[in-house]
């Protein structure tokens, strides 16, 4: 096979092997370098602190991908050479080593324009949460100033609860923006939408209402449903705007920029008989959905599910793209999931464990609504999505396996 038949991955993985075995090679003698702190190899090769980091990162990594983020440039990997003489007086090995850094360069050639253009590749193949952080926050950077304003955390809670009539599901959501801030004035934002999706359509028409109790017997929709205690005070002006289905939305009017106009966002409500709360065989999964719109630097996504509901089965959680969604409420396609790694957090329903730190009285609101709906905590599995800096517009997904459902009793 001919270097220009190699596909980028196997090259990768090709001049990686070399290189890492070159240097294990040039290091035999001076015993295992995984042996050995980063600080200790700098010292015993003459590395400076930053280089020996990197030397022990491009060594460690069991990610050929991952690794090779850490390989430095000619001069970094002459310096390494260099400090390798220190331990290995093998010409011919040394050379092996110096031969394997320009068939990396050469790699980065013939791959991209620039080595930074091939870190981009080499992040997209590798699973280090750590670099795909650190490129969702370059875009975060980017697109909170494309789209005028930004928040500090976003936060969704569904608690998912048996219906007073034993056949349905009612379900709580207690939604907050935090530390929201505008970059221009006239940023014309939605800051909430307020549907339902039903397992064959979305509609707004649905039995519901605000968890606070102040705001009881008023008409849903007519006004955003706060939960007052744990929002700023003053709120910005938020006035009710047109949206598509007739779903209820609420948008951002005009204020001041940055810290003067900051303000947090807390509302509640609760909708009552949604679906039917047990599953038939072959049933698609029951999918909660946090759609994220505000660019941010976190975000927390709890699905609170009754232990009625279903067994002890932990969900799938993924991000999917919105980018080519047709139309609000249309499903997203396999291909357009995107490849985070996403895990469920299993948690106790109790204000200290479910505290967000960017949000510390958030729990407290959570708390105050199940209170509020004469839940019990204790009959609640509570799983949590956390995700540093999430891509816009994208859509967190619990997915609950329907076989994991309570059968209708007989």
């Amino acid at each position: 096979m001919t270097e220009a038949d190699q596909s980028f991955q196997e090259e990768v993985r090709a001049v990686m092997d070399e290189l890492r075995t070159a240097i294990r090679d040039a290091l035999a003698a001076h015993g295992d370098p995984l042996d050995r702190s980063p600080a200790e190899l700098s010292r015993d090769l003459g590395l400076d602190t930053k280089l020996g980091w990197k030397f022990h990162r491009l060594l460690a990594d069991e990610d050929p991908f991952a690794a090779a983020l850490f390989v430095p440039g000619r001069a970094g990997v002459g310096l390494i050479i260099e400090g390798l003489a220190r331990v290995c007086d093998d010409r011919e090995t040394l050379g092996r080593v110096r031969a394997a850094g320009e068939h990396f360069q050469e790699c980065v050639s013939h791959h991209a324009d620039n080595r930074a253009g091939f870190d981009v590749l080499l992040s997209a193949q590798t699973n280090d949460e750590r670099s795909s952080i650190e490129h969702r926050k370059l875009a975060y950077q980017g697109v909170r100033s494309v789209w005028g304003i930004e928040s500090t955390v976003n936060l969704l809670t569904y608690m998912i609860h048996p219906s007073a009539d034993g056949e349905t599901m009612d379900v709580a959501s207690i939604r907050g923006i935090m530390g929201c801030q505008r970059l221009r004035e006239n940023v014309p934002w939605r800051v909430a939408r307020f549907t339902m999706r039903r397992p064959d359509r979305v509609e707004s028409r649905f039995d519901r209402e605000a968890v606070d109790p102040a705001l009881r017997g008023t008409n849903p929709g007519d006004e955003i449903p706060v939960l007052k205690s744990f929002c700023s005070d003053p709120l910005p002006n938020i006035e009710r705007v047109p949206s598509p289905l007739g779903a209820v939305e609420y948008q951002l009017g005009k204020g001041p920029v940055g810290k003067q106009g900051r303000f947090d966002l807390v509302t509640g409500e609760v909708a009552r008989a949604v679906q039917s709360r047990y599953a038939s065989p072959g049933d698609p999964p029951l999918r909660a959905r946090f759609a994220v719109r505000i660019p941010t630097q976190q975000v927390v996504f709890d699905v609170m599910m009754h232990r009625d509901m279903f067994g002890r089965s932990t969900p799938k959680a993924k991000m999917v793209s919105d980018l080519f969604a047709t139309d609000l409420g249309s499903q997203p396609q396999p291909q357009d999931e995107i490849p985070v790694q996403l895990s469920a957090e299993t948690l106790r329903a109790s204000p200290g464990v479910l505290a967000v730190e960017a949000c510390p009285r958030y729990a407290d609101a959570v708390d105050e609504a199940i209170g509020t709906l004469g839940w019990s905590p204790e009959a609640f599995d509570v799983y949590r999505m956390r995700v540093p800096y999430p891509p816009v517009p994208t859509t967190l997904v619990f997915e609950f396996d329907s076989a994991a459902a309570r059968p209708k009793p007989q």
